[in-house]
């Protein structure tokens, strides 16, 4: 939109027989300023030197319904939990797939379990983020391609416990539905009810 007041007010700035001395800096300055403006008003801004400004017109909708801190805290302590547990679900095969050393314990879990982390920490420092973040770091290496492929199943096998440690400490409890969101559970519900539905119309059946 900027570039095309630019052209539409520019000619009337072009001093005559003299194309390079266009003073374009104004005349971006004014467009900038006057965003709904006509060429007509930014002409005389610029002939009298000074850009008009422009008026800032707050929103009208008010930031209502925002989450508070603790269901904050207890979203991101969630997503942590979950993404323990893929990582958990990968040591526990062995950083394998079909027997071969995978990427599945590289940098796809590093960045959330990270970034999760720090920003619990920022809500107040608790031991267990900072042993996340350690325990991570310190496993890092081993968890390359190549690292892998030189140690056997039960080594990784064998850190999995310390990943459902961690999650037991976050949420209170191994229970997997502990992880779940609200429209998450609902789902489980439904199909929990669909299947007990279709096993009662097999026995009807019968």
């Amino acid at each position: 939109m900027i570039i095309m007041r630019l052209l539409e007010i520019a000619p009337r700035f072009l001093p005559k027989g003299k194309p390079k001395e266009m003073n374009w800096d104004r005349i971006y300055q004014a467009a900038s300023a006057l965003p709904a403006a006509s060429p007509v008003t930014v002409a005389t801004a610029i002939s009298q030197g000074t850009p008009p400004a422009t008026s800032y017109v707050p929103s009208s909708t008010p930031n209502t319904n925002l989450p508070t801190t603790d269901e904050t805290i207890h979203e991101l302590k969630r997503r942590l939990a979950k993404e323990l547990y893929r990582m958990e679900m990968d040591l526990a095969g062995g950083g394998r797939i079909a027997g071969k050393p995978c990427d599945c314990l590289s940098g796809k879990h590093h960045l959330g379990l990270e970034a999760t982390a720090e920003e619990l920490v920022s809500y107040g420092p608790q031991p267990i983020y900072n042993e996340i973040m350690n325990w991570l770091n310190r496993h890092s290496p081993e968890f390359e391609v190549g690292e892998i492929g030189k140690r056997p199943v039960e080594y990784y096998q064998g850190l999995s416990p310390d990943l459902k440690s961690f999650r037991k400490r976050l949420l209170g409890t191994e229970n997997l539905v502990a992880m779940l969101n609200n429209e998450e559970r609902q789902k489980v519900v439904e199909k929990a009810k669909e299947m007990t539905g279709d096993k009662e119309e097999e026995v009807n059946s019968d």
